[in-house]
């Protein structure tokens, strides 16, 4: 049916998934952060220190925003006992509608805060960047979904795609000449990578 109930909790096994967790945790760590060590090597030998200063405001903005998300939408699906098709598709509808607002939010107030701080490239940085919280909120079931069950493989394996897809575009447009915009592009790239993963 329709709304038959799709996950329950794992209620077998627990201690040997936590186990494993830990690992791909680990994995899920360590992979990445020698891949974005290596990134801002190559990339602060051609960048400027102001265009990493940009695009990290620029990005805080964005995550800022963002918190105002529904992540305790995720939260419920990992905590309820059973979970149906209706409770994941109105969690996902949600989610959406909260995207547009946020993002049209994060656009209304781009030139203010490009003002405030000074800085004009603030406002198409947050353009930009801002496609990160429809990415991230679409994503929200999905990983709901993997938590709950306990894939920690799968949230390191997407955690690793992620960030190589990120690593690669940003070698490649920041070599090429964009400049900070490969930086911009390349964290809304390993966010789409991450939710395509999802």
């Amino acid at each position: 049916r329709d709304d038959d109930i799709l996950f329950s909790h794992v209620s077998t096994n627990r201690s040997a998934a936590a186990v494993t967790g830990a690992f791909w945790s680990a994995m899920s760590t360590l992979i990445p952060t020698v891949l974005t060590f290596a990134v801002f090597v190559v990339t602060s030998r051609v960048l400027q220190p102001q265009d990493f200063g940009l695009v990290a405001l620029a990005f805080s903005i964005v995550s800022f925003a963002g918190s105002f998300g529904p992540t305790a939408f995720g939260e419920a699906i990992i905590q309820k006992a059973e979970i149906r098709r209706s409770h994941l598709d109105t969690i996902f509808l949600l989610s959406l509608a909260f995207s547009f607002l946020i993002y049209g939010a994060l656009c209304i107030a781009a030139s203010p805060i490009a003002a405030y701080v000074g800085h004009e490239q603030i406002t198409p940085l947050i353009y930009i960047m801002g496609l990160k919280v429809f990415f991230d909120f679409t994503a929200v079931v999905p990983n709901a979904i993997v938590n709950r069950k306990m894939s920690f493989h799968l949230v390191a394996v997407r955690t690793v795609i992620a960030t190589i897809t990120s690593a690669c575009i940003c070698l490649v447009l920041v070599l090429a000449g964009f400049g900070l915009w490969g930086l911009a592009i390349a964290q809304i790239a390993a966010t789409a990578a991450s939710c395509g993963a999802a």
